[in-house]
Parts: C-alpha cells; structure tokens; sequence
C-alpha cells in the first residue's frame, strides 16, 4: 500500500521492468534483499529464476510473503532468510545475482549491504 502511495501505482510497471532487467534464468540463483511480501522473488521465478531466497530483516514481512507464496501455489524454488542485509548469513560466492528493489533506502549502512551483496555474489 505504501508504495501504491508514494507512487500512484507505478510501482508495478518498475517491479516488472526491474525483473526483466535481473534477466534471471533457471540454472541461476537471485538473493533478493529486503524481498518484503516477496513481489519481486515471485516475478523472478514467473520470469523463469531457477532458485530465488527472499531475505528480509522483518520476520513479519516474510511471514506475509510466505502466506502469498501458498496462496499462488509457488513453493519450487522459492525459500525465505530473515536476515539483516549488513551481515548476511550465506556463504562467499553463493548466489548468481542479488536484487535490491526499494530496500536500500531504509538500511543504515549503504556501504556494508553494498559489501555483503558483493561477497555473496559468484
């Protein structure tokens, strides 16, 4: 709702250009970081990711994410990681790509989630 607010909806036309940009293909994995209720993690794997983690430091965020997982039927491929995106617990070199759609702007360390996206990237 907040970003239907802040704006007027064309939220959703960005989500869709930001996945297409990801251009994510099965044999690659995407961390989506501040995935929240999880839009861009299931558009990622509509869009053909073979394995997405939605990471988020709000439990209560991906608890709504989970929910919405269940209720379009996405369980394949799709896991979830309560995590703060300034330490992250995921080894070097561990995922293909890594997305970070509004998240960066509520993070009190820019430099360090910058740090941690590049560490865990292959």
């Amino acid at each position: 709702l907040m970003n239907d607010l802040m704006s007027l909806g064309l939220h959703r036309a960005w989500k869709r250009i930001f996945v297409n940009a990801i251009g994510a293909r099965p044999a690659e994995s995407l961390l989506d970081l501040a995935g929240g209720t999880g839009d861009i993690s299931f558009r990622a794997l509509e869009a053909g990711a073979g394995r997405v983690i939605c990471s988020d430091i709000n439990w209560e965020m991906l608890a709504v994410a989970q929910k919405r997982a269940l209720d379009k039927g996405i369980v394949r491929g799709l896991s979830f990681l309560c995590a703060d995106a300034e330490r992250l617990p995921l080894p070097d070199r561990s995922v293909d790509k890594v997305s970070m759609a509004f998240g960066l702007r509520n993070c009190t360390d820019k430099d360090a989630v910058l740090r941690e996206a590049r560490r865990v990237l292959r």
